[in-house]
């Protein structure tokens, strides 16, 4: 790899020091780099994208630039992060690794939202993490049903439900109580946001399944539904929207360095707890 972009997150890399050392770094081994604090940057001719943030960077970048299909890498300024490679204490050896070319690919799911109204497809999304079924009302439980390949599964009192990929696992899904899954595992994960039942438990389904979550009664008017891919905009829903999740054809390319696998990341992240 020859050419890179670099995406800082100003939130993070606040004086800009962190994006500047990288950038010193690729440009003495003779790489060609360009930088900014959004995907601006970022050309077809790009090699390599890295991050400099968080996960939270790292997802936004994969959004932006779905087309492309470049490799992203991250690098971690913040506090817990599962997909950034590289952490502040070590950007010297990890960019040079990743000059040196000793790394390799994981491509990692996605999934696909569409909002059906009426019948008619009123918005299309993807998301690496999750799609948020959720409720905009601080005070009002939501009313809604969901269906697998069709099929009514079950009607739900909740604040509302996450689906998730295995990558998304370690976020919302893993806040709300649901399982930790590999990140090169194929599946869905269905877990409900703090449900009025005894039962509060979730659902892995493969990864060919479809789920539809339908918005039920109102309750006098006062509730207001929204769905929210990978935490961002909210997408308003009425009574009677469809919200209908798959997985999608497209893949993140997040570049690897080095062996410790998912378990032992996991453990030393739970260290940091």
């Amino acid at each position: 790899m020859k050419r890179f972009a670099i995406v800082s997150n100003p939130d993070k890399d606040t004086d800009g020091k962190a994006a500047l050392k990288v950038r010193s770094i690729l440009e003495e081994h003779g790489a060609i780099v360009t930088s900014a604090t959004d995907t601006s940057c970022v050309g077809p001719e790009t090699e390599c994208v890295i991050t400099i943030g968080g996960d939270g960077t790292l997802i936004r970048a994969a959004r932006a630039l779905l087309g492309l299909e470049v490799p992203l890498i991250g690098i971690n300024l913040g506090h817990l992060g599962f997909l950034t490679e590289i952490d502040r204490d070590s950007i010297d050896h990890g960019i040079l690794q990743l000059l040196s070319g000793k790394i390799w690919l994981e491509e990692r799911m996605m999934l696909k939202g569409r909002i059906l109204r009426n019948g008619k497809n009123i918005w299309e999304d993807v998301a690496l993490n999750d799609i948020v079924f959720g409720r905009l009302s601080a005070l009002n439980v939501m009313h809604f049903r969901v269906s697998v390949d069709g099929k009514v599964l079950n009607e739900y009192h909740a604040d509302g439900m996450i689906l998730s990929t295995p990558t998304g696992s370690t976020a919302y899904n893993l806040s709300a109580g649901g399982p930790i899954v590999a990140p090169e595992a194929s599946l869905l994960l269905m877990t409900p946001i703090c449900p009025h039942t005894l039962i509060n438990r979730s659902i892995v389904l493969p990864d060919t399944a479809t789920v539809s979550l339908e918005m039920l009664d109102r309750r006098n008017g006062q509730q207001t539904a929204v769905a929210a891919f990978d935490g961002g905009r909210n997408i308003p829903l009425k009574e009677g929207d469809c919200l209908e999740i798959s997985r999608s054809k497209k893949v993140t390319r997040i570049v690897k360095l080095g062996h410790i696998s998912f378990l032992e990341l996991l453990r030393e992240k739970m260290k940091e707890n």
